[in-house]
This record gives C-alpha cells, sequence and structure tokens, in this order.
C-alpha cells in the first residue's frame, strides 16, 4: 500500500511540473505591469509638460498684457498732450486775431492811431477830384469822387473811434489807415494838374486823371479790406465763450486726465499708483483665476510706473526776444508807385518851365514892341512923312498898344496862376511830407508776460505739441487772409502774432498766470494752479531739453539698466505640482512646485533719431510722448509758415481741407523678450513661499536653465 501511494504521489508530481499551461498569463502579468507603468510616466510625463507649458504661457500672458498695459497708458498719454495741443492752438489762434485785450473787454484810442485818424480827416476835403477852372472836371466827375472818399474815411476814422481788437485786427487796420495816409496826400497833390491852364494843363490833367483813378482804386480796396477785418472781429467776438470753455474746462480736464493715467500728481510731481495699476492688478487676478495659477508682476502692482514726469515749470525770469519767428513791431513803410506820383511832379514841373518860358516870351514880345513903337516915333518925327503914311503909322501904334495891353494882361494871368499853382504845390508838398507814426502802438505788443522767458518757452513739449496744430490750423486762414485783405497785410500779421501766442497760452497754462484787465492795460498775475505736459524721464533734465538724449538712451550698462528698469516688466507664474499617478511611484521632480517667469517690453516702434532735428524742424524720437509721425518734417516754434489754399477756418476740423503738415502715429507696442538676470534676481525678491526659492535658484542657475 505504502508502495502503491509513494508511486501515485510521484507521479502527480511529474505531471505538475510537465504542465506548460499559464505560463502566458504569468508573462503577460509582467508585461501588463510594465505597460501600466510605462503608461503613468507617460502620463506624468505629458502631465508635467502640460502644466509647465500652461505655467510659462501664464507667465508670458501676464507680462504681455502688463506690459501692453503700459503700452497703452503711454498711448493714452501721447494722444492727452496732442488734444492739449490742439486745444491750445485754437485759443492761440483765436487771441492772435484781437489779443487778450478783446477777451477783457478793454477798449482804447492809442495815440499812432489817434495820429493816423488826424492826417486821414484833414486831407479827406482836399483829396478828392475838385473842380477845375478850367473845365477838366465835369460837374459829377468832384461829387461821385468825394462820396468814395468821405464813405471810406468816415469808417476807417470815426470821430469816437475807440479800438476793441487788437493783435492782428490793429496792425491790419493801422496798414490801410497808413496806406490811407499815404495815397491821400498824393491824389491831393494831384489836383494841383487841373489848375495849369491850357494848353499846359491838358496833359497835367489827364495825368492827375489816371492817379485820381488809380488812388480811388486803391481806396475802395482799403475800404473792403476793412469791412473784411469789421467781420474777423465779429466773428472772434461770437467765439469767445468757446475759447473760454477751453481754457478754462477742456485744458485742465485734459491734464487731469493725464494725471489720472499716469498716476502723477501734478501739484507735488509724485507718483502714486493709478488706473494702470488696477488695470493689471485686475488682470492679473483674472489669469489667476482662469488658469489656476499663483501670478506675479514685477514691479508690483503699487510699484508700476510709466516711465514720464511732469515737465518743469517756467523760471518766470524774462528773456531777449527771440530773433526768428517773433516778427518785428516796426510800422510798415509803404510807397505807391502806381499812382505815378513821379509823372506828376514832371508835368507839373515841365507846365510852370513852359508857363515861365512863355512869359518870357511875352516879356520879350512886350520889348520888341516897345523898340517897334520907338521905330514908329522915330519915323513919325521926320519931316518927309506924308499925312497918309502919318495916318498908317498912328492907326500901327495903335495896333501896338492893344498887343501890349493883351499881352501884359496874359503876362499877370499866368503869373497870377503861375503864382497859385507854386503855392498848391507847396501845400501839396507839405501834405505828402505829413510825417507818420513812427511805432506801433498796438497794446497786444505791451500785453506780452514779461515773466515769459521766450528762449526757453519755445522748446518746450507744451509749444512743441502746439506749433504743428497752430501752423496747420492757420495755414488755410492765412492763404484766405491773404485773397481777400493782402493791402493790411493780414496775412503776415496773422502769422507774427499766432507765433507769438503759441508761446504765451502754452506759457499761461504752465505757469497759473492769467491776464486781467487793469484800466486799458493788460497785467498778468497767478491765479491758477500750473497746469503740466507729461514728458519722459529725464526728457528736461535740470529744465534743459535733452528730448532724445535721456541718461537711459544711452549705451552704457547703467544707461542699459535703467531703461531696462523703465520699460520692462517681469510676470512670474506659480503652480503646486502633483502627479497624475501614483506620487509614491513618480514623485514630482521639485517640492516646490513649478514656477515660470517671462520679461516683456513696452517700446515705441516710431523711428528714433535724435540728431534728426534742425532749427526749423523737430527731431524724428520715437520714445517720445508726442509720437509724429517719423515721414513728416514737423515744424519747430518760428518755422516757415505751411503754404495752404485758401479755405474756411472750420474745414480744419472736418478733414476736408489740406491743411495738416504734422500727423501723429501712436506706436507704443509691447513684446516678449529674453529674462535678465539682474531683472529675474530683483523680481525673486518680491515675491514668497516655494515661487520665490524657484526664481531664486533659477537666477543662481540662469546660464543653464536658458532664457525661461
Amino acid at each position: 500500500m505504502e508502495n502503491s501511494t509513494d508511486v501515485t504521489r510521484t507521479s502527480s508530481i511529474s505531471q505538475f511540473h510537465n504542465d506548460e499551461s499559464g505560463k502566458v498569463s504569468l508573462l503577460a502579468s509582467i508585461l501588463m505591469l510594465g505597460l501600466v507603468s510605462l503608461a503613468g510616466l507617460i502620463g506624468n510625463v505629458g502631465h508635467v509638460t502640460k502644466e509647465k507649458l500652461e505655467t510659462q504661457n501664464a507667465a508670458d500672458s501676464v507680462a504681455y498684457s502688463s506690459s501692453l498695459w503700459m503700452a497703452r497708458g503711454m498711448n493714452a498719454l501721447t494722444a492727452t498732450n496732442h488734444m492739449l495741443g490742439e486745444a491750445t492752438a485754437i485759443v492761440a489762434v483765436h487771441e492772435a486775431f484781437g489779443g487778450p485785450e478783446l477777451d477783457l473787454g478793454i477798449e482804447a484810442n492809442p495815440p499812432e492811431n489817434k495820429a493816423l485818424n488826424g492826417i486821414i480827416k484833414s486831407l479827406a476835403n482836399t483829396a478828392p477830384v475838385v473842380p477845375s477852372p478850367f473845365g477838366y472836371t465835369p460837374p459829377p466827375i468832384p461829387a461821385i469822387d468825394r462820396r468814395v472818399v468821405r464813405f471810406v474815411t468816415d469808417r476807417t476814422s470815426p470821430a469816437n473811434d475807440r479800438m476793441k481788437a487788437f493783435a492782428t485786427i490793429y496792425d491790419s487796420r493801422m496798414a490801410l489807415k497808413r496806406q490811407l495816409a499815404v495815397i491821400l496826400p498824393i491824389k491831393t497833390f494831384a489836383n494841383a494838374g487841373f489848375f495849369v491852364p491850357p494848353p499846359w494843363g491838358f496833359g497835367t490833367a489827364a495825368v492827375a486823371y489816371g492817379i485820381h483813378i488809380a488812388g480811388t482804386a486803391n481806396i475802395v480796396l482799403i475800404g473792403k479790406e476793412w469791412f473784411v477785418l469789421k467781420a474777423l472781429e465779429a466773428i472772434a467776438v461770437v467765439f469767445k465763450p468757446v475759447k473760454k470753455v477751453i481754457e478754462t474746462q477742456l485744458v485742465p480736464t485734459l491734464t487731469a486726465h493725464a494725471a489720472f493715467v499716469s498716476g502723477i500728481d501734478l501739484k507735488t510731481g509724485k507718483a502714486k499708483p493709478g488706473i494702470l495699476n488696477k488695470s493689471v492688478e485686475r488682470l492679473v487676478t483674472d489669469l489667476e483665476g482662469r488658469l489656476q495659477i499663483e501670478a506675479a508682476v514685477f514691479p508690483k502692482f503699487k510699484d508700476l510706473r510709466l516711465p514720464v514726469e511732469a515737465e518743469p515749470k517756467p523760471t518766470l525770469r524774462g528773456s531777449t526776444t527771440p530773433t526768428r519767428g517773433w516778427g518785428s513791431d516796426k510800422p510798415p513803410v509803404f510807397s505807391m508807385p502806381d499812382l505815378n506820383l513821379g509823372g506828376m511832379r514832371r508835368k507839373l514841373d515841365k507846365a510852370m518851365r513852359d508857363m515861365e518860358k512863355r512869359i518870357d516870351k511875352l516879356r520879350q514880345d512886350l520889348r520888341d514892341l516897345d523898340d517897334y513903337e520907338k521905330d514908329i516915333d522915330e519915323r513919325l518925327k521926320q519931316d518927309d512923312v506924308s499925312a497918309s503914311e502919318k495916318r498908317e503909322l498912328n492907326q500901327e501904334k495903335r495896333e501896338i498898344q492893344k498887343s501890349r495891353t493883351a499881352k501884359q494882361k496874359r503876362i499877370r494871368d499866368i503869373e497870377k496862376n503861375l503864382d497859385k499853382l507854386k503855392t498848391q504845390r507847396r501845400e501839396m508838398e507839405q501834405a505828402l511830407n505829413t510825417p507818420l507814426p513812427t511805432k506801433s502802438d498796438n497794446l497786444s505788443v505791451k500785453s506780452i508776460p514779461r515773466q515769459m522767458n521766450q528762449d526757453q518757452e519755445r522748446y518746450t513739449q507744451w509749444v512743441r505739441a502746439t506749433y504743428p496744430q497752430v501752423d496747420g490750423f492757420r495755414a488755410p486762414v492765412r492763404a484766405w487772409l491773404k485773397q481777400w485783405a493782402p493791402k493790411s497785410k493780414a496775412a503776415e500779421n496773422f502769422d507774427k502774432w499766432t507765433n507769438r501766442y503759441t508761446l504765451v497760452k502754452a506759457w499761461q497754462f504752465r505757469s497759473g498766470y492769467r491776464p486781467r484787465k487793469s484800466g486799458t492795460r493788460v497785467s498778468w498775475s497767478k491765479r491758477k494752479q500750473p497746469l503740466k505736459m507729461l514728458v519722459m524721464k529725464g526728457a528736461y533734465r535740470g529744465g534743459r531739453d535733452r528730448k532724445g538724449r535721456e541718461k537711459w538712451t544711452g549705451t552704457t550698462q547703467t544707461a542699459k539698466s535703467e531703461a531696462e528698469k523703465l520699460f520692462t516688466v517681469i510676470g512670474t507664474a506659480h503652480r503646486d505640482y502633483q502627479p497624475l499617478f501614483s506620487e509614491a511611484l513618480y514623485p514630482a521632480p521639485s517640492g516646490t512646485g513649478l514656477t515660470a517667469y517671462a520679461q516683456a517690453i513696452f517700446y515705441n516702434g516710431n523711428r528714433q533719431r535724435p540728431g534728426s532735428g534742425r532749427s526749423r524742424t523737430q527731431a524724428k524720437i520715437g520714445w517720445d510722448t508726442l509720437n509724429w509721425d517719423p515721414s513728416i518734417n514737423v515744424p519747430e516754434w518760428g518755422a516757415l509758415s505751411h503754404r495752404s489754399t485758401a479755405d474756411w477756418p472750420w474745414n480744419a476740423f472736418n478733414g476736408q481741407t489740406n491743411q495738416a503738415v504734422a500727423k501723429v502715429k501712436l506706436n507704443w507696442q509691447a513684446k516678449l523678450m529674453p529674462v535678465q538676470t539682474s531683472r529675474l534676481e530683483e523680481a525673486a525678491v518680491t515675491v514668497t513661499g516655494n515661487a520665490r526659492k524657484n526664481l531664486e535658484h533659477a537666477a543662481k542657475h540662469f546660464d543653464e536653465l536658458g532664457s525661461h
């Protein structure tokens, strides 16, 4: 039995070892374990890659979006500066017509105006064509000419001539009056030609008619331009309320908007968190919620600042007047060669010489008659004279006496006319030589603020924002004035006064000084808070123009570091990492989670050529708070005026005129850039927890890790 049992047991064991079924299952189990492990590895690799990409994309988004907000802020400031420039240009152009006196209601009759009115009134009666004693002037002609002269002189030189508008309008009116004061004496002088007796007077009368026709035509044109200037004054009065709103409401509001965008307190010049800080903070908070990350920005939300500062305030120390662009206040000198005054003088001189020659000839004739009569008397004394011959000789003596009497009367008449002509000639010459006022008494000249440093003001950011707009706005108006008021030189005067008030109005806003009425004068006093335009940091270092040559534009390492601080932003994103499968089998590569970082820069895409400016054009500077289109040469203050076709002023605002010579190209942009070690080290200090550990590690091994 035992043997049988042992044999059976041995046989079962042998069968078990010889049975090959189930081996595949074992292999499959091993392979499955490997596949599961590989799948977990791949899944975790994909998961960590996805987490890293998302974290890096989040960091890129934080950096780029924050930088983009800064670029938007710079574009907003640039646009605000240009709106300030346009608003200032509007008030400068308006003030150029009548000066601050028109706004303040100042009325005056300056000495220059009084003197010219006196000359014009004294000549208004003698200048028209006078009735000629020799019939050269038919009755209707003197009456018509007198009415025309009277009509114009009564309106240009009224009895109570109190001026209300100065600046351009005053200078232009004085130019018309000065021309009248030249034309009227010439017309008066020409009347002498009608007092020359025939036959010598035919030539002088013809020249006199020519002078009167040309003179009266000029007087009619002067009258027409006088009404043009009256219309300009009326328009300026109508727009006074609009100008007041711009000065007192719009300009301060725009500067407040710039302060709101930049966070700069314009009173103290200090920067504080503003709308951009809140916008970036909201952006980052939103990204944190949507991407489930911990995000941060360097500089911190409260420390983010645009690279701008308030423009330095005026020094309030006056300066000498710039030689170019300011213009002269010396009254213009007018001559009227088209009136042929020289021809009139020559004709009168010739007529008087001919009259004197005629008198000499008549006197010679008298002497000849005397000699002839003596011969007759000698003949009558002779004894051989017959009775019939005696009668003939006596008759001849009677004829000689008649001829002598006629010639003597003719001599007296010619001498009388000649004396009258010489007297009138002297009086006319005195009228021609009447001295005109030698200086301008335009009140606007005296109302220029003495505290304004004109040499400094012309290079301020405010003036650089304003003058190109002034040049554009005035171009069609200037052409219109040149077409409709050439004799008054209104276009040239408008150029001069718009140039001046570009400086004055910019200084007025920047200084807080305002004009006020003081009798018939304008005085300046500080009555408002000074307004400030924002410029790039260091653009006006020490009060001097350094645009395009700021410290941060240099090539030194210090300059580059400063530029990096001003224009770059670091964005960081942190996410705690959990493996997708079995943290025990696939532990996290770092116990401090995933931290990504990115750096972005906001910059201007316009050309940056600081040396491109000339004395009459602004430099092409993109990194600026003006951003003129670099394809156009933008005029500097005092440059020659832009030429345009005549147009109505309001077309400058609806795009229907070719007024613009300077265009704006807002071009502040943002883009990602390679991360700089120094900037990363600074950013690491501002974060906390694991993110700080990772950033410090990244900064320490920056060269091995690359830029991200």
